[in-house]
């Protein structure tokens, strides 16, 4: 019997320099070997980041399969929005299995980001997130080639910003938009200035460690954006296909966006969007994303090349 702990705290304060300490502590522990916990902080700080409000109640058990530590609730709440997770740590003969759901609530993802250390990268943008996802190891120390799960991303009212170096490019090098929104302002002047979106995200799933979503969309007034393919988590390597179109008049690409089913694929969203704006397609631009994720080369797919379009047809 490993025992329980309970604590009530109003101030915890962990600098980032223990990091390798705690590390070492729970490495001790390969077997689902932490006591039961019920405790909450008040105002929870780790190195940098202001954490906020943290409450957590875990269980270690021992089923018929082995012994269990079971994450009956964890939540974190801040001034940036809240986080509700569950989850599982089994060990079974000598392997370790981790499993998390997970739901965000965000009120402005441009605070929660810069409380992060990611500042710039996106300004406001309230919206939701969830994420169920297990894979092979201890929770600490997840083997992303074991990453399985999926997923959802929306947020509200936002601006994608330039940003070309720092964490604040990292972070949207993940979305492949760093390096994209460079490349569009050689062909949109419009987007030199970052992009205005009304609408940021969609659906994914990982297998093996490989994210991937067929219908990431960003909609704005100045284009609707659909991203479609896989970011390889492991090899940190993007292989994506992105789609443009530029809002020509009123009854634009990002209205038509927000017209269709929210998990519609590219090719039913193009056509859709061609019925209600033929000009559209004219004016639409295509490319693909392909390399690491800190340097990935964006390449325009020249219209006349012969090359599949998004839809599986043939660009015209």
């Amino acid at each position: 019997n490993l025992g329980s702990v309970s604590a009530r705290f109003s101030k915890m304060h962990i600098p980032g320099k223990s990091s390798d300490r705690i590390k070492t502590l729970l490495e001790s522990s390969k077997k689902a070997a932490l006591p039961s916990i019920s405790a909450s902080v008040q105002e929870f700080q780790y190195g940098d980041i202001p954490v906020g409000a943290v409450r957590i109640d875990a269980k270690n058990v021992i089923d018929d399969q082995g012994p269990l530590w079971r994450i009956n609730s964890l939540t974190v709440t801040n001034n940036a929005g809240s986080l509700k997770a569950a989850g599982n740590w089994r060990s079974k003969s000598d392997t370790n299995v981790t499993t998390l759901q997970a739901q965000a609530d965000i009120r402005d993802t441009g605070r929660l980001l810069s409380s992060m250390g990611i500042k710039d990268a996106i300004s406001g943008a309230s919206g939701k997130g969830s994420l169920e996802i297990s894979w092979q190891s201890v929770p600490w120390q997840p083997l992303l080639e074991s990453l399985q799960g999926r997923g959802s991303l929306n947020l509200e009212k936002g601006n994608l910003n330039q940003v070309s170096t720092g964490a604040g490019g990292v972070f949207l090098s993940v979305f492949s938009m760093q390096s994209l929104l460079k490349r569009l302002t050689l062909d949109f002047s419009d987007f030199s200035r970052g992009l205005a979106f009304d609408t940021f995200g969609g659906t994914f799933v990982i297998n093996d460690g490989r994210m991937r979503s067929e219908d990431f969309k960003i909609a704005s007034s100045k284009a609707a954006i659909l991203i479609s393919g896989e970011a390889n988590l492991p090899a940190e390597q993007f292989d994506c296909n992105v789609l443009v179109i530029p809002d020509v008049n009123a009854l634009g690409a990002s209205l038509a966006l927000t017209a269709v089913n929210p998990v519609v694929g590219i090719g039913s969203f193009l056509a859709q969007l061609v019925l209600r704006n033929p000009l559209s397609k004219l004016f639409s631009m295509q490319y693909t994303v392909k390399g690491p994720f800190s340097d990935p080369i964006i390449t325009k797919v020249q219209k006349n090349d012969g090359k599949p379009s998004l839809t599986g047809e043939m660009l015209p």
